[in-house]
């Protein structure tokens, strides 16, 4: 006990001495540098060379003073120092004047800039507008938006500048004193709710008071200056200037309403000013931003202005009109003509505008997927339209005139083509004859319905009986939009007939188009067919079967092969050698390759000419490829592969035309069905398939008598057994390979064989049998192979068959069973619920209406609720529960 007492004294003693040596280590010592400096407050600077001495282990300093510098402000302290040693330089802060000197000889640092230049700057300290000179340094500034305002200390005058064009505004120099004078201070103050700047001066002592003279004036003065948009910024600023000084009573509605008005003025007058100096384009860009009416513009045109309008000009009488005001300038008459075009042309940019802006309804008046609001939005748009409808009816007429100026049809057709259009009919037909805009004129009679004068009117110009000089159209492309009904307008029938016999005349390939476009009242074909052979137009009748063809999608045979029978034509008539022998010669294979692929096109595309008709004009010809279509049609499968086998030497385009065969599309109408017994394949492959049955029956035959007739009865029942295995299995081939296909593929296989010498069955042969064991029957192939030919060879091949075959059985199989499980369970299900009732005694009673069933008519709902059949509304809602068995149906109701 006393040994563990004496180590814990020792311990804590040991502790005790190592945290007193812990507490007397100091990391820093007080080592004296400069001894006696003379401190006073007269602002100055000392400059002190120190040395460093180290000398056993001891660090001391040297020190002495190198040079002594006056500020200059008197006797103020230094109130602060700041050395930046990166780039030598030290400041000083003595009674608010900030000085930098160099830090190792104190001499003033020379200026970056010159004292009369100023560059604003942001908080960041980044330059955000160019620079202000000033006359001579400023000694004050002060800024009064939009001004900076400078006292200058050597022209002793005040100057002005824009803070935003930095121009000299104004620069006061002298002041109704007869004594010299200098600014000295400038300041702001308050007077009437209205920033002042208040200026002292010395010798006399005064002050003066800058004050803001009407600005109205001013505005004026910038008008008439040229200055619009600062003449407008400035309007913008002493208007939020004024606001401030009126009481808490006025009205803001009010107030904004006399803002807009006062800056239309100004707007308004900008734009007489640039109109006055002939700068078209910036005048009526006020113009739009004024509130002047666009009809008001509409009458600096005279001749624009309709006759029977009932507006009335506010400006017509104070201003001159354009077109004298362009007559007047000192320009030569072309540049007179080209300055009348420019200020139509804006004056038809803001009449668009305006007139978009009536007839369009605006983004605030849609409101998507809400039929309510929209028949709202409708009958607004047509209340608009009823209250602007003298408006409307002035802008469409100026907007007519104006597009058949500057030749715009397009734009004139989609005007014209607006429902319910309001214009000046009578008076706008008699100016566009005066005008001599016969096309326009044209279109303004097809709009209007009146059919037959827009006609005529074209046809004299198609004719040159009239001449329209201000366009190239002469109205044949009119009359053709016109009769095909390009614009969603149908003349009536008998204006076809008699105007496009001569547009057919003149502009064949252009006026085909009349008969190639879709109506609403299509045109008799047959009528149109004699029509175009009687006129002796051949190629526009080609046109004509192809549209009915392609575009129509007309099924009747006559067309198909007259359509045929016309490429087969142009094609002899390109090159008739070629059509009698097979030619190498480049040049005529050129000339006869359009009409080819046309009639290839068709040939593929349709199954519903005659082919007959076409076999027997190609059967002699060396038009392989379109014989090889033509027998494919007609389903004359051997003469096809005997082309593509023997003469083409292509297996692989007859392998392909197996693989993509379609019944439905493959062949022509007339051969699409069964396929009889008296097909070749089919008959000599049957043949030799019930020849091996009969040979096998006999083969049985004798072997049964062979046996006991106590396994008679046994073999029997076999046989039926067999013969109804036989049965199915037949049924189920038959649906395992399609007739068609299967006829195509065998008689390709017996194309093959016919090339074929011996029992040895070439490797490409082998090749189509394994590639397309699945399209053809075993049994059938194997009749048509040769009675020698070596199994080992064909193994594959019937491997694959075989196994198809079998697979394919059992998968009927098992769907069949499949289905007749899922029948009996769904008759189980029907009749379970058919079988359920409902009972409804005394006690039951109506949960609507809380009355007692009895024996009043009722309804049941598949949840179990019974109510009154005068307690609900809808047969699919329950009335207790609201459960919509229309949307959510029960898959099992509850009986009750």
């Amino acid at each position: 006990m006393q040994s563990y007492r004496y180590l814990k004294d020792r311990s804590l003693l040991l502790r005790r001495r190592k945290s007193s040596v812990l507490r007397e280590m100091n990391p820093f010592e007080l080592i004296p540098v400069i001894n006696n400096i003379p401190c006073t407050n007269d602002g100055q600077i000392l400059l002190y060379i120190i040395e460093k001495v180290e000398q056993n282990k001891k660090v001391s300093f040297k020190s002495r003073m190198e040079k002594k510098r006056s500020l200059g402000h008197g006797k103020k302290p230094v109130e602060k120092l700041l050395i930046i040693s990166d780039i030598g330089k030290l400041l000083t802060l003595c009674d608010g004047n900030l000085d930098v000197f160099n830090l190792y000889n104190l001499e003033p640092t020379t200026p970056i800039g010159v004292a009369n230049l100023a560059v604003p700057i942001d908080l960041t300290g980044e330059v955000v507008q160019g620079s202000i000179n000033w006359s001579s340094p400023p000694n004050a500034l002060a800024v009064w938006t939009p001004y900076l305002i400078a006292l200058t200390s050597t022209t002793k005058s005040v100057e002005v500048h824009d803070l935003t064009n930095h121009k000299l505004v104004q620069q006061i120099s002298r002041m109704p004193h007869p004594l010299p004078f200098a600014f000295s201070a400038i300041a702001e103050g308050r007077a009437d709710g209205r920033d002042l700047l208040v200026l002292a001066s010395q010798q006399p002592h005064a002050v003066y008071c800058l004050y803001v003279s009407n600005f109205d004036a001013m505005i004026q003065t910038l008008i008439a200056k040229g200055e619009h948009e600062d003449a407008i910024r400035l309007f913008d600023i002493f208007f939020k200037k004024e606001r401030a000084v009126y009481d808490e009573n006025y009205d803001p509605a009010v107030e904004m309403a006399a803002q807009k008005s006062r800056l239309a003025k100004i707007y308004e007058q900008a734009g007489m000013n640039e109109l006055n100096q002939l700068k078209f384009e910036p005048a009526f860009r006020y113009f739009q931003q004024s509130q002047l009416e666009v009809r008001a513009l509409i009458s600096m045109f005279p001749m624009l202005v309709s006759a029977q309008s009932s507006f009335q000009s506010p400006i017509s009488q104070n201003y001159t009109n354009i077109p004298e005001l362009i007559a007047s300038s000192e320009n030569t008459p072309v540049r007179k003509i080209e300055l009348l075009d420019e200020a139509k042309k804006q004056l038809l940019e803001v009449v668009e505008k305006r007139y978009q802006s009536i007839i369009t309804p605006t983004a605030n008046n849609i409101n998507n997927n809400n039929n309510n609001n929209n028949n709202n939005n409708n009958n607004n748009i047509k209340q608009t339209i009823i209250i602007h409808q003298d408006e409307i009816r002035d802008l469409t007429t100026v907007l007519v005139k104006l597009y058949s100026d500057f030749n715009v049809l397009d734009k004139l057709s989609g005007l014209l083509s607006r429902p319910n259009m309001m214009l000046y009919q009578q008076e706008l037909e008699e100016w566009l004859t005066t005008e001599r805009y016969f096309t326009a004129l044209g279109l303004l009679f097809q709009f209007t319905e009146k059919y037959r004068r827009a006609l005529i009117q074209w046809s004299k110009l198609i004719s040159t009986e009239l001449l329209d000089h201000h366009t190239e159209n002469n109205g044949v492309r009119q009359s053709i939009d016109l009769l095909s009904a390009a614009k969603g307008i149908e003349p009536p029938k008998e204006l076809i007939w008699e105007f496009t016999p001569s547009l057919l005349k003149l502009y064949a390939s252009q006026s085909i188009q009349i008969f190639l476009a879709h109506r609403k009242d299509p045109l008799d074909s047959g009528e149109v067919i004699d029509f175009l052979q009687r006129n002796g137009h051949i190629a526009e009748l080609a046109a004509y079967l192809e549209f009915l063809i392609f575009e129509d999608n007309d099924k009747t045979e006559h067309y198909h092969t007259k359509l045929a029978m016309k490429y087969i034509d142009a094609l002899i008539s390109a090159e008739p050698a070629y059509f009698a022998k097979s030619l190498d010669d480049p040049a005529i294979i050129n000339r006869v390759t359009e009409p080819r692929q046309k009639l290839m096109r068709l040939l593929e595309f349709s199954n519903c000419y005659h082919v007959p008709t076409l076999l027997v004009r190609l059967k002699s010809s060396y038009l392989y490829d379109e014989l090889v279509i033509l027998y494919l049609r007609s389903a004359q499968y051997e003469q096809m592969f005997d082309i593509i086998v023997y003469k083409l030497n292509d297996m692989a385009k007859a392998e392909n035309i197996c693989e993509q065969f379609d019944p439905a599309h493959s062949l022509s109408i007339s051969a699409v069905t069964t396929p009889s017994s008296n097909s070749p394949i089919l008959s000599s492959v049957n043949n030799n398939s019930n020849n091996n049955n009969n040979n096998n029956n006999n083969n049985n035959n004798n072997n049964n008598n062979n046996n006991n007739n106590n396994n008679n009865n046994n073999n029997n029942q076999q046989n039926n057994n067999n013969n109804e295995n036989n049965t199915q299995s037949n049924n189920y081939k038959s649906g395992l390979y399609e007739p068609k296909r299967t006829e195509l593929f065998l008689c390709l296989l017996k194309t093959y064989l016919g090339r074929t010498k011996g029992d040895v069955l070439p490797q490409y042969l082998l090749d189509f049998l394994n590639k397309f064991y699945y399209e053809m029957d075993p049994i059938k192939v194997m009749s048509l192979l040769p009675t020698g030919v070596p199994l080992h060879s064909i193994e594959s091949y019937l491997a694959k068959s075989f196994n198809h075959s079998i697979s394919n059985q059992r998968e009927t199989k098992v769907v069949k069973n499949l289905q007749k499980s899922l029948h009996m369970q769904t008759k189980y299900e029907h009749q379970s619920i058919c079988s359920n009732s409902v009972a409804v005694n005394s006690d039951s009673r109506c949960p609507v209406c809380s009355k007692p069933i009895g024996d009043r008519v009722f309804a049941y709902f598949p949840n179990g609720i019974i109510v009154h059949f005068k307690c609900f509304q809808n047969t699919h809602i329950c009335p207790v529960t609201a459960h919509n068995f229309k949307t959510d149906p029960v898959i099992k109701p509850v009986s009750v």
